[in-house]
């Protein structure tokens, strides 16, 4: 199922179906990859929230639930999995949860699943609800869904997320990332927080650079620092004997991410605000979907016989969106996309 957010609006999952008073537990995962292996929520631990992201509801006088999800569902795209339980017998009640460990109590519960789905929360390129008409709201919609997809293909999309990312240390003053980074969130150093947004007493202050595509250490203005952007060579160190012995010997500076160290980032990632142009093109291929009338036919057709005709495309069928205005504006965003993907290799 799909959720649409709005920037700064609560985000609403609403179901129905349930018998009239029933009491369930509404339990999101972050993996929905892994949705039909109940053991593996039992050992990882990447659960979105834990006790804190297990909902205890009452189906209402019509079957039906309705739960306003928490600030970090409004905040960012993304897909999680969904699983509802029958909760009659109150073994999902807080306390129970403060006392025990949420997989092995996912376990038990693993009969008791009365409901399982992906749960995709994401921001529509444009307001849909408003553009729509009120009686075509639904088609609207699901045309959406499909302009976007169309855009995505060709640009990677325009979504905003968080992102756990692995990095190592090249023993320079830099970790670079492989994608649009907004905002380092947390930095950890062979298993040690070294940096948390807004906490006082970071033991390795960072930031990112000017381009916004590297982790690097935080040095106040007008200080100066001359930043390692290469790994310094190790010099051996003769012996008497006529050797050099290299094992005990470490450049005088290793850079701020030594070599080897393994770092995980919790990043803030993508665009904050979809771009005015990409607006319009969504605009524009919405309403070539829903009136039918999209041109194909003027952009692939080479020949067109008659006589039970024949139709010849070119080779430039499945390029582009099928739109030739669409085609040319999302052109410009063909640099930062293939970009970000060298960038990550």
């Amino acid at each position: 199922m799909e959720i649409l957010r709005k920037p700064l609006s609560p985000v609403t999952l609403e179901l129905d179906g349930f018998e009239v008073g029933a009491s369930i537990a509404v339990a999101i995962f972050s993996d929905k990859s892994e949705i039909l292996q109940p053991d593996y929520f039992a050992k990882d631990d990447r659960l979105v929230l834990e006790k804190d992201n297990v909902f205890l509801l009452v189906a209402d006088g019509d079957g039906a639930i309705s739960l306003e999800l928490p600030a970090p569902f409004s905040r960012y795209d993304r897909e999680y999995a969904l699983y509802i339980y029958d909760n009659s017998d109150g073994q999902w009640d807080f306390e129970g949860l403060r006392d025990s460990y949420l997989g092995s109590i996912m376990e038990d519960a693993e009969q008791d699943v009365v409901y399982t789905d992906s749960l995709r929360v994401y921001r529509p390129y444009i307001d849909i609800v408003a553009y729509a008409p009120e009686e075509e709201l639904e088609t609207y919609i699901n045309v959406e869904r499909m302009a976007r997809t169309i855009i995505d293909n060709v640009t990677g999309g325009f979504y905003y997320k968080l992102q756990v990312v692995d990095l190592q240390g090249l023993g320079t003053d830099r970790l670079t990332v492989g994608d649009r980074v907004n905002k380092i969130l947390e930095l950890v150093e062979n298993n040690v927080v070294v940096y948390k947004k807004g906490a006082t007493n970071n033991l390795k202050p960072v930031t990112l650079n000017s381009d916004r595509n590297c982790i690097v250490p935080f040095v106040p203005k007008n200080e100066y620092h001359n930043r390692l952007d290469r790994r310094l060579p190790r010099v051996g160190n003769p012996n008497r004997y006529g050797s050099y012995e290299y094992d005990a010997i470490v450049a005088t500076h290793r850079g701020e991410f030594p070599n080897g160290y393994n770092y995980t980032a919790t990043l803030e990632c993508g665009w904050p605000m979809v771009p005015n142009d990409i607006q319009d093109c969504m605009k524009i291929l919405i309403n070539d979907i829903v009136c039918g009338v999209p041109n194909y036919w003027s952009k692939y057709i080479d020949r067109y016989d008659t006589k039970d005709f024949k139709v010849f495309f070119n080779s430039g069928k499945f390029d582009g969106t099928g739109n030739v205005y669409v085609d040319q504006t999302l052109k410009r965003y063909y640099g930062d996309q293939l970009y970000n993907n060298l960038r990550a290799l």
